[in-house]
């Protein structure tokens, strides 16, 4: 009875517990650490969810206890198959897989490379240097060797930049992402209006960011609805928030302009 409910949750387009609304900007953090990985981000429809990967001692791809695979590899491939090519039904957008690696990076890159090769129907990568867009896209940070990967021919995963060192070597199309930890730079803590010189930074960096062809991740936000309306003013990509719930409110009530 278990094993039907799963399947029957992996193939509804919409979990008999959605919130309704699609959740363009939000990154479920830490998800792997979540009661239900993976499916309470589908279940709020986020844009994606970061997890940390590490390489276990039988040279498997793990997040956790549990692999990468499993959990969330497997799981996405169904839903894309039953939702006619996309993870969420009627939507077209990539969902994001912010994927850092953990512990030997070099070890994770090579793991990373044969695991993602089979799962090349679903994943957006370079094909012979040609860019192909499919349903999910992994992006991997960490200690990794950037320049292999950006140079890379045939890959089914991009490579994340830290904001804060950007490296105009790259183009869009080599490097897509950035991230910005705000609580390692920034001390407002959601309350109030934030420090006038703190939000033009962000918005700078931010700008800077999409003029080198980047999409921009907030990591370590502070977390309040009031936070939420002026982070997403900064234009950043995406927020990665721990509160779903909170974020789905937010997002509702957001004014449409």
């Amino acid at each position: 009875m278990a094993s039907r409910l799963v399947v029957f949750l992996l193939f509804c387009p919409l979990f008999l517990w959605t919130q309704g609304v699609y959740l363009e900007k939000a990154i479920s953090a830490e998800d792997h650490k979540r009661k239900a990985p993976l499916m309470e981000a589908l279940s709020y429809q986020c844009a994606g969810v970061s997890i940390k990967v590490k390489v276990g001692k039988d040279g498997v791809v793990k997040c956790g206890n549990q692999t990468f695979e499993s959990l969330y590899l497997k799981p996405l491939e169904q839903r894309v198959a039953g939702n006619g090519g996309n993870v969420y039904e009627g939507r077209t957008e990539e969902f994001f897989l912010f994927v850092k690696a953990d512990g030997d990076s070099m070890q994770v890159l090579q793991q990373m490379q044969s695991l993602c090769a089979s799962y090349a129907g679903i994943l957006s990568g370079l094909e012979n240097g040609q860019r192909k867009r499919k349903a999910v896209r992994i992006v991997l940070s960490g200690d990794v060797p950037v320049r292999q990967i950006a140079l890379s021919e045939n890959r089914y995963f991009h490579v994340d930049e830290d904001l804060e060192r950007p490296d105009g070597r790259w183009n869009g199309n080599q490097i897509a992402t950035a991230s910005l930890s705000f609580g390692k730079l920034y001390n407002w803590n959601g309350e109030g209006n934030m420090p006038n010189m703190q939000y033009m930074g962000i918005m700078g960096q931010v700008k800077n960011g999409h003029k080198a062809g980047r999409l921009v991740l907030l990591r370590q936000i502070p977390e309040s609805l009031n936070a939420l309306s002026i982070l997403d003013g900064t234009g950043a990509d995406f927020l990665e928030v721990e509160d779903l719930k909170l974020f789905s409110t937010y997002r509702k009530n957001k004014k449409a302009y």
